[in-house]
């Protein structure tokens, strides 16, 4: 008898594996996409409101086999709203932008011609991790009265793309790669998440060059733009030690130690800038101006640019 029950326990409680895997790869896709939080939700539905809910509520009709059927109800359930959460992502996905960026290429083309040699419009800042090139980003934006994009641009590329702003403001600038340290190869006519971004990212980078005079952070912007004559490349450096004291001073300790943090995000970005232009990210001649944050302030960095811009 009890060997009769156990078999029948395993058959009934397992029956739905399949589903059940299914749905677990659903959780990572989602997770992987920066849809964090819905994966989340899909799973704790899985695991607390179906999963325990039916493990309460099923005994109510069929005894202890109500048990036994808790779990493949609970993957069935959760299948169906997880193939309604991946239809609507995919959907996303492939959706074009919400708000597109200008209202006609030909248009602006008129207005705003690919530029003459040193008629610069645009100024692309690449740079490495605690050097200030954010900050002097912004304030020379601020100082020539043009516009500014690095947060902006994650957020008109998450909207175009479906992802999470997290996602696309921590993958954005890293390569995806195995833990083996390889890149990620996707099959034949399939386009990995990563590349769904970087693809994303150029189109909103080319709009918002022809859009208006701004400065454009990080992002391989230079190379996006390299057919244009009317970008001013610039790459904002320092030495690692000063660059070290620089982050502790403005942001703080973490858990994890400071040389660590820089090398992993100036590694992460190198490799990224490799990954899609092939080329070194900090090689002095792949830029316009290069200026060393550990010899010039911010406000003599910002000095510095405005005057080339202007020339």
């Amino acid at each position: 008898y009890y060997t009769a029950y156990a078999i029948k326990c395993f058959r009934t409680y397992l029956c739905m594996m399949i589903l059940a895997t299914v749905n677990k790869a659903t959780f990572i896709y989602l997770q992987s996409i920066g849809k964090a939080m819905m994966s989340s939700v899909l799973s704790l539905i899985r695991e607390v409101v179906f999963g325990v809910g039916l493990t309460l509520i099923l005994p109510l009709f069929f005894e202890l086999d109500g048990v036994l059927y808790s779990m493949p109800a609970s993957d069935i359930l959760t299948f169906v709203i997880a193939l309604v959460m991946i239809s609507h992502t995919l959907k996303e996905l492939s959706a074009p932008a919400k708000q597109p960026l200008r209202e006609s290429a030909a248009d602006e083309e008129a207005v705003f011609p690919i530029g003459s040699e040193h008629n610069f419009r645009i100024i692309t800042i690449s740079r490495e991790f605690g050097s200030g090139g954010h900050s002097i980003g912004k304030a020379l934006a601020e100082e020539l009265g043009i516009a500014c994009y690095d947060k902006e641009l994650i957020k008109a590329v998450a909207s175009r793309t479906g992802f999470d702003e997290a996602y696309v403001e921590a993958r954005g600038e890293n390569a995806a790669i195995n833990p083996e340290g390889r890149y990620l190869n996707y099959s034949e006519g399939t386009i990995s998440p990563s590349d769904q971004l970087w693809d994303a990212q150029k189109k909103v980078i080319l709009e918002l060059a022809q859009k208006e005079p701004c400065v454009i952070i990080g992002r391989c912007a230079d190379f996006v733009l390299k057919d244009r004559n009317d970008v001013f490349n610039v790459f904002i450096g320092a030495d690692r030690t000063y660059r070290e004291q620089r982050i502790l001073k403005v942001y703080g300790e973490t858990d994890v130690p400071i040389s660590k943090r820089v090398r992993e995000r100036d590694t992460a970005r190198a490799r990224n800038y490799k990954l899609r232009t092939g080329q070194e990210w900090n090689q002095a001649d792949h830029y316009d101006l290069a200026l060393n944050t550990k010899i010039f302030s911010k406000e003599d960095c910002v000095r510095i640019i405005s005057d080339a811009y202007k020339a």
